[in-house]
């Protein structure tokens, strides 16, 4: 992704700070840990045990687990829990084991797969908690890897929202002998692999650092919101003098973006300083062209602001 300058711009030490180089507790604030969640706890337990051993004050998570699926959970801290939407939305994969109840043939199986590829319609399951309407969810792959018998493994990579549990059920319904889930792990959520979780095992180990006063196996395993941001979103950086309008609800003007990306009108973008802070997510009122272009009038609308206002001076008018 290309990043473009629209004006050269300074930026003044004495406000705002590189997300790198914030004071632990504020690190922590604007924080998102992956965690490798472990069998037998909710999405939402695992999150509120990482939340207790850091000392947050609020959490949220990127996308829920049953308690029986192991794997990658993004859990977001204090105010990165604004973005929690941007993670919910992103695509998913999975590699799982499902028993079927009948003796199937290999093409037989591998027929019925490809009816659950592509766009489908699926209704979610009776335990879930949201309306149990249909809907439509994307499946980019589902592949079986290994059979033994009526054993088979798959992996599925799909939008995110899908019930892979269902899916399998109705797999099982396609092929008309039925099938279950046996086992299941999240492998990628959004830009996020097993490669980058920290178990649970390791959070306990830095907390108990962090109670001994060593800052730097907490700053190891909780990630600045600012890298799971650009890793999803392009980016437009504002002059300091912008900053605080944008906190207190102003579309960030033409005027006051000094770099951004590739983008068009229309597209979410993250809206940042230029020590690369988050101020919020926006929407691209003019395409990266015609922002370049663009002498004055609004750029960006950001409607969900995480910086706080007053952290960046509020801008002056030049004296005549």
């Amino acid at each position: 992704m290309a990043r473009h300058v629209k004006q050269e711009c300074s930026t003044d030490p004495s406000y705002g700070c590189p997300p790198c180089e914030r004071e632990l507790a504020e690190h922590i604030r604007w924080g998102v840990v992956v965690l490798d969640k472990p069998p037998g706890l909710t999405s939402r337990r695992a999150a509120d045990r990482v939340r207790w051993l850091l000392g947050a004050d609020k959490v949220g998570h990127g996308g829920t687990l049953d308690p029986m699926v192991t794997g990658v959970l993004p859990v977001l801290l204090g105010r990165s829990t604004r973005v929690a939407g941007l993670l919910l939305g992103c695509d998913k994969a999975y590699a799982g084991v499902m028993a079927l109840h009948g003796d199937v043939a290999d093409g037989e199986l591998e027929g019925a797969l490809g009816q659950f590829r592509g766009v489908i319609e699926q209704v979610p399951p009776r335990r879930s908690r949201v309306k149990r309407s249909a809907r439509l969810r994307e499946v980019h792959a589902f592949e079986i890897t290994g059979r033994e018998g009526r054993r088979a493994e798959f992996t599925v990579r799909c939008q995110g929202g899908t019930y892979i549990r269902k899916l399998i059920h109705d797999l099982g319904r396609e092929l008309g002998c039925g099938a279950h889930m046996l086992k299941l792990r999240r492998t990628c959520a959004g830009p996020f692999t097993a490669d980058d979780c920290v178990t649970m095992a390791g959070m306990e180990e830095a907390s108990r650092s962090m109670a001994r006063g060593q800052e730097e196996p907490v700053r190891r395993v909780v990630r600045p919101v600012e890298e799971v941001v650009g890793a999803l979103l392009p980016g437009v950086w504002m002059a300091d003098g912008a900053v605080n309008s944008v906190c207190g609800g102003f579309p960030l003007m033409a005027p006051g973006v000094c770099e951004l990306d590739d983008f068009e009108r229309g597209a979410r973008v993250a809206a940042m300083t230029m020590k690369g802070e988050l101020v919020g997510i926006g929407k691209a009122l003019l395409s990266w062209d015609e922002i370049l272009g663009a002498e004055r009038g609004p750029a960006i609308a950001v409607g969900s602001v995480l910086m706080e206002r007053d952290f960046y001076p509020r801008w002056r008018r030049p004296m005549p």
